[in-house]
C-alpha cells in the first residue's frame, strides 16, 4: 500500500523571499480589511516601493520570527516567539529594523488621510481588544503574524500544516498562541487547527464614508494542545 506524503514544511530561505512575497500579495488581494483601509477608489502606490518594502519584512523576519514555507514560497507562515522568550535585537537587526521603518513611512506617506485614518482605526481597536482580553499574558503568548497560500496552491492543505507547524512549535514550549483573522472566511480553517474567537472586532462600523456593513476582525486564541476553554470568549466590541 503506498503512503502519501504530506506537504514538506521548512524554513523560509533567502532564495525564497521573491516568491513568497507574490504569494503574500495575491493571497489578501481580496481580504476585507485591505478593501476598508484601501477604500473603494485607492491611490495606486509604486510597485518597487511596494515589493522593497515586503522583501524588507521578509528578511527581517526570517532572522527574528519563526519563518516556514512549503514548495519554495508557495505558501508561508510568520509567527513571532513570545516577548518573554526572545532575546534582545542584534546590531544588524536594529539596522534592518530601520531600513523596514523608513520604507513603512515613506509608503504610508503615499496614502490618504482617510486611508491612515482607517489603518489607525484598525490597529487601534486591536490593540485595546489584546489588552482588555489577553493582558499580560499576551508577553508569554506565541502571535501568528501571516499564513498565507497562494491561489494555485491552495486546498492542498499548505495553510493547515503550516499552522501545525507552529502550533507544534508552541505546545512544545508550553505557549499558548493568538492570531488576528481579517476575513471570517477563515474563521472555520483556524477553529479546525483549535483555535477560538475570543473576540469579534468591528471595524468600520462608526465610520459615515463606508457605506458598506462592517469588517469583522477576530481575535483568536489557541490553549496549549488546542484544547480551549471559554476564558477568552465574551463577545463583540
Amino acid at each position: 500500500m503506498s503512503v502519501v506524503a504530506g506537504p514538506v514544511v521548512v524554513p523560509l530561505k533567502r532564495s525564497d523571499i521573491a516568491k513568497a512575497i507574490r504569494t503574500w500579495d495575491d493571497a489578501f488581494k481580496d481580504d476585507p480589511l485591505i478593501r476598508y483601509v484601501e477604500g473603494e477608489t485607492p491611490r495606486p502606490k509604486p510597485k518597487p516601493l511596494k515589493k522593497g518594502v515586503m522583501t524588507a519584512f521578509l528578511t527581517i523576519w526570517r532572522r527574528r520570527k519563526i519563518s516556514l514555507t512549503i514548495k519554495a514560497g508557495s505558501a508561508l507562515i510568520i509567527a513571532t516567539p513570545a516577548k518573554n522568550q526572545s532575546g534582545p535585537p542584534t546590531p544588524g537587526d536594529r539596522v534592518l529594523d530601520w531600513i523596514a521603518g523608513l520604507m513603512v513611512k515613506i509608503w504610508g506617506r503615499l496614502g490618504s488621510a482617510e486611508q491612515h485614518k482607517r489603518q489607525k482605526e484598525f490597529q487601534d481597536k486591536v490593540k485595546d481588544a489584546i489588552s482588555k482580553h489577553l493582558g499580560d499574558r499576551v508577553n508569554d503568548m506565541l502571535y501568528l503574524e501571516i499564513v498565507a497560500t497562494e491561489p494555485a496552491s491552495q486546498g492542498r492543505g499548505y495553510g493547515g500544516a503550516l499552522v501545525d507547524a507552529v502550533t507544534a512549535v508552541a505546545d512544545s514550549l508550553l505557549q499558548e498562541s493568538y492570531l488576528v483573522s481579517s476575513n471570517i472566511a477563515n474563521t472555520e480553517f483556524y477553529n479546525s487547527h483549535g483555535f477560538k474567537t475570543a473576540r469579534d472586532i468591528l471595524i468600520g462600523d462608526q465610520n459615515p464614508n463606508w457605506r458598506k456593513p462592517p469588517v469583522v476582525v477576530k481575535l483568536m486564541v489557541r490553549a496549549i494542545g488546542g484544547h480551549n476553554d471559554e476564558k477568552y470568549c465574551d463577545g463583540i466590541m
